[in-house]
């Protein structure tokens, strides 16, 4: 990146993801974890007093509290989904709050319909709206294709794949002009 390149130029940058073979353009996200020279980062933290909501799912484990702990700071709230582990998740939050975030805790299945409309409903009645998505919620099943549960397997393909177009669609009544949605997969 140049140093002469604004903000508002990165912001607008366009980039193709491949799902399933299919070609489905988005807009790359100008959050502070992707790209950023310091000084850049500098100027964007003195002009920048806005509070931003941010779902991270996934959010209170593995690469999602990475996130989580890069976003935190005084002008964010972030909400972090989890599954099933309470602890880590009070674990989670509490390190975030540490850094000066306000947190909140969503424990719900964003492999279902129902899991996702909860997570919306929460945000909705807590923040109104929400600025940026960051989906890195997974479920780990390997096997081999002889092997698979039928179940397990179907789990996984809804928390790994079907679960981001539950969100983009439960989230659009509270997204606003210029969000953004990040997918991370690993």
């Amino acid at each position: 990146m140049k140093a002469d390149e604004s903000f508002a130029d990165i912001a607008n940058v366009r980039a193709v993801v491949f799902i399933g073979g299919s070609k489905c353009p988005v807009n790359v996200v100008s959050m502070s974890i992707f790209c950023r020279e310091a000084e850049e980062q500098e100027k964007m933290e003195e002009a920048s007093a806005v509070e931003t909501s941010v779902l991270i799912t996934g959010g209170t484990k593995g690469i999602g509290l990475a996130i989580a702990k890069r976003l935190a700071d005084s002008r964010n709230t972030l909400f972090l989904a989890y599954h099933s582990d309470g602890r880590a998740a009070f674990k989670a939050k509490t390190q975030i709050e540490a850094k000066g975030a306000t947190a909140h805790l969503i424990c719900a299945d964003v492999g279902t319909v129902e899991g996702v409309t909860h997570i919306m409903e929460e945000i909705g009645s807590l923040a109104g709206s929400l600025d940026h998505i960051v989906h890195s919620a997974a479920m780990i099943y390997p096997t081999t294709m002889l092997g698979a549960d039928l179940t397990k397997f179907s789990k996984a393909v809804e928390t790994n794949g079907l679960s981001l177009l539950y969100l983009v669609q439960k989230a659009v009544p509270l997204l606003g002009r210029g969000s953004s949605i990040v997918f991370v997969s690993s």
